[in-house]
């Protein structure tokens, strides 16, 4: 009864209900069935009263499933085991819709399978149901049943085999196919442990030799001039920072991004297209800082759960200390979040500062309950200032404007307007865009302080994903359209700025108001501000000339279609091989030192 409840929930819930059933669902149902019958028999050796053992078990998953349900019909996207490791609390993965502004309304079926479940439960009370069987035989049962239940999650191969119907189903949904196959909860949890473990499709075959073939085909270009001085660089990843002028039917009564307008016009900007949509941070983070496709791995909306202890992880961290850079990340948020300390560690920065780590006294900021922009920015001066003797690389990732949206009295301000939206979707808008004028406000001031510096430097900002936002989503997705199908619903603003745009040979850099993939966003960048590129931002440079879009779904291609293809097969197996593959690409060459030449 619990696995027909948790299907009956996430397939009534999403408004498209679909009895196609292959036969391959129906196998994937009954192990599923399978597994929480087992389950439930060990939980009996805690429990021996069945109703109590009923309500351990329904009780846990049929919250899981609704937080499911709201990631599929809000995100777009399927519970993951990711999902239940990030998070201490189920808030954090959905609330019901009400006072934090943010959540999914109570469904008609929830209410159904509830009193479903409910009702079973309390018959067994009733009825004072016991196990047949003595507590010596019941404990030799579920012995046994442990076994058959931990076996195959200990032996790959054989969760391979056993669980191959969960491994495609969700496979296909995390990947954003069409008319994918339906999931419970429970296939969801299992799928998600195993789908993204084999290489992505290819007409190239994944080994050493294609990885060497692809990156001999170019050379490190360009080299740093003894008598330049190498700029302090600053990139910040906004926290859901996107142009709300974008959403057709919003009016917004100020400019809430005259900063961000300031740094295009007097530097150089566009936009980006991420892998993610209302939440995924470290997804595009992982993008930007490596120059990888999410694609390519699987869509995973947690890329550094790929990272184990002592392992090495290439980013542009180790561009830029091989320039002699001093390496920073910034986020004043939790270490564990998205496994970061360990892969920010994996990746080499010579320092991490999380939310107990920062060296200023942070400013209370009463709209937010997370640390707001002015005082990161604050965080990033400090950091500038106290060393004056090499180079500062600074990567920051704000959580200001994160969920929930909530006007906080009678002086925010009314910012946008619609006639096409409730009274409750347009204050969780307002609440985003009071949030929004804040940021610009402390990004003016950050802009202001660069200006007034004599030691050059560089900033790049840019949005990670849209918001969450009911009626921002409603106005700009078609009836039927999920978000991943609209390459408009994944993409936000960057801009770049410097003090010292004059010494440089270009004044816009190659990619001004174009939209490209947010993996070729450094490589863009550091062209920009005429630092040497190594082998395989050459060949990110060169993959952008004919594909400068790879989404989870879409692309856009240039020029010739067979071109787009063979360089899209090249970036794909590279993206792979760096985060979940053997990483040959990041490796010296033969006979050359981690310093002199890498294919980074």
């Amino acid at each position: 009864m619990l696995n027909i409840a948790l299907y009956c929930n996430v397939i009534f819930s999403s408004g498209q209900v679909d009895w196609s059933f292959s036969p391959r669902v129906l196998v994937q149902f009954a192990l599923a069935t399978g597994l929480l019958t087992i389950l439930y028999a060990l939980v009996t050796t805690l429990f021996p009263k069945p109703w109590i053992t009923a309500s351990a078990v329904g009780g846990v998953f049929y919250v899981v499933s609704l937080a499911d349900c709201f990631k599929k019909n809000s995100l777009g996207v399927r519970i993951s085991m990711d999902d239940l490791k990030m998070v201490f609390n189920i808030a954090d993965l959905w609330s019901p819709r009400g006072g934090q502004g943010a959540g999914m309304a109570i469904q008609p079926v929830f209410w159904l399978t509830f009193a479903a479940l409910t009702g079973y439960v309390a018959l067994l009370w009733k009825e004072k149901v016991h196990l047949p069987i003595g507590e010596g035989t019941r404990r030799a049962v579920c012995a046994a049943m442990a076994t058959v239940f931990c076996l195959p999650f200990l032996v790959p191969q054989l969760a391979y085999a056993v669980f191959q119907p969960q491994i495609s189903g969700y496979g296909e949904a995390a990947t954003h196919q069409e008319n994918s196959s339906p999931l419970g909860v429970v296939d969801c949890l299992i799928g998600s442990l195993y789908y993204d473990t084999t290489p992505p499709q290819s007409d190239l075959d994944y080994n050493y030799n294609t990885v060497k073939a692809i990156l001999d085909g170019y050379e490190p270009t360009g080299s740093v001039p003894a008598s330049r001085e190498l700029p302090d660089v600053i990139v910040v990843m906004s926290e859901s920072y996107f142009d709300l002028n974008r959403v057709p039917g919003l009016t917004l009564n100020e400019d809430i991004y005259k900063n961000l307008k300031r740094m295009q016009q007097k530097g150089t900007g566009g936009s980006i297209v991420v892998p993610a949509y209302g939440g995924g941070t470290s997804a595009t983070e992982f993008e930007v800082l490596s120059g990888t496709s999410n694609r390519a791995q699987n869509n995973t909306k947690a890329p550094y759960n790929y990272v184990g202890d002592g392992k090495n992880l290439w980013t542009f961290q180790d561009y830029f200390s091989s320039l002699g850079y001093h390496t920073n990340f910034v986020h004043p948020y939790k270490s564990y979040f998205y496994n970061r300390e360990k892969a920010f560690t994996a990746m080499g920065f010579d320092r991490l500062m999380f939310e107990g780590d920062l060296t200023i006294t942070p400013e209370p900021y009463p709209r937010d309950i997370h640390m707001s922009d002015y005082n990161l920015f604050r965080q990033v001066r400090e950091l500038l200032e106290e060393n004056t003797t090499t180079p500062e690389f600074i990567y920051t990732t704000s959580v200001q404007n994160h969920s929930p949206y909530v006007m906080l009295s009678d002086s925010d301000r009314k910012i946008v307007t619609s006639d096409q939206l409730s009274d409750e979707e347009l204050e969780n808008i307002n609440a985003y865009a009071n949030g929004i004028a804040d940021t610009d406000k402390a990004l003016g001031e950050l802009l202001d302080y660069i200006d007034q510096r004599e030691k050059p430097t560089a900033l790049l900002f840019f949005g990670d994903h849209q918001p969450l936002l009911d009626g921002c989503k409603r106005l700009a997705t078609k009836e039927g359209e999920d978000v991943y199908s609209n390459l408009d619903n994944l993409t936000t603003e960057f801009a770049m700025y410097t003090n010292f745009a004059d010494t440089l040979p270009s004044q816009k850099c190659d990619a001004d108001g174009e939209r490209i993939s947010a993996f070729y966003l450094m490589t863009v960048f550091t062209r920009y501000l005429d630092l040497p590129q190594t082998a395989y931002m050459n060949f990110l440079t060169d993959c952008r000339e004919s594909l400068p879009v790879l989404s989870a779904r879409l692309e856009v291609t240039k020029g010739d279609a067979a071109t787009a293809q063979e360089m899209r097969d090249k970036l794909v197996i590279l993206s792979y091989d760096r985060l979940m593959g053997r990483r040959y690409s990041s490796t010296e060459r033969d006979g050359e030192d981690r310093a002199s030449r890498l294919y980074f």
